[in-house]
């Protein structure tokens, strides 16, 4: 019974990591290993949902970076 207990512990473990590494893998671009667009819009929808509980003011900057991928 305790040989169960304790498999099924190790398992749900080691599940739980696996899900960290594909989230982490799902926010990252592979190439650059900058968060990409999918994160983005996760956190940009959080931040406005907290400037709208809180009544702050939210402000975002774009950056446009020319020629980024060049060699």
């Amino acid at each position: 019974m305790f040989f169960f207990v304790g498999q099924l512990a190790l398992k749900t473990t080691n599940d739980i990591k696996d899900l960290a590494v594909l989230k982490q893998e799902s926010i990252t671009d592979a190439l650059t290993g900058l968060r990409n667009r999918r994160y983005f819009d996760q956190r940009i929808s959080e931040e406005v949902a907290l400037s709208t509980r809180y009544k702050l003011p939210l402000t975002l900057m774009l950056i446009d970076v020319d020629h980024f991928k060049k060699n």
